[in-house]
């Protein structure tokens, strides 16, 4: 892991990239308990948390939803889903192609419960996310 530049957070594609395969990184060195750079990857995770916090705060582009959720019809009734998510662009991905091991996995769902969420498509996605 290489030291990060997020006082002012990401601002070009290639930057979010960046970002995007170091906080992968970070959730790899987080899965492994005994790992040497555990406190760097630790650093590394407040210090884009703390960026993006910033970003969201002068933008307002992100506003955590509520946790409510009324009870649903069971079905699926949006027919134009977004091709990638949150949770893909934090390298969280199930199945056969392309599986992250669940210990990776539960440090990425750590992250996106606990800390801030880097800006990630337009803000009408967010909105999309509920009240």
């Amino acid at each position: 892991m290489s030291d990060s530049c997020f006082a002012t957070g990401p601002s070009t594609s290639l930057e979010y990239e960046r970002s995007r395969r170091q906080l992968e990184n970070v959730f790899r060195v987080l899965a492994k308990p005994d790992h040497q750079l555990r406190e760097k990857a630790l650093k590394l995770r407040q210090e884009m948390s703390s960026a993006w916090q910033i970003l969201a705060a002068q933008d307002k582009w992100f506003a955590w939803p509520a946790t409510t959720a009324p009870q649903g019809t069971r079905g699926l009734k949006c027919c134009e889903w977004r091709p990638s998510g949150m949770l893909s662009f934090l390298g969280y991905h199930v199945g056969e192609t392309q599986p992250t091991s669940q210990e990776v996995r539960w440090h990425i769902l750590q992250y996106a419960f606990e800390c801030h969420l880097p800006p990630l498509h337009d803000p009408l996605y967010y909105s999309e996310w509920g009240q």
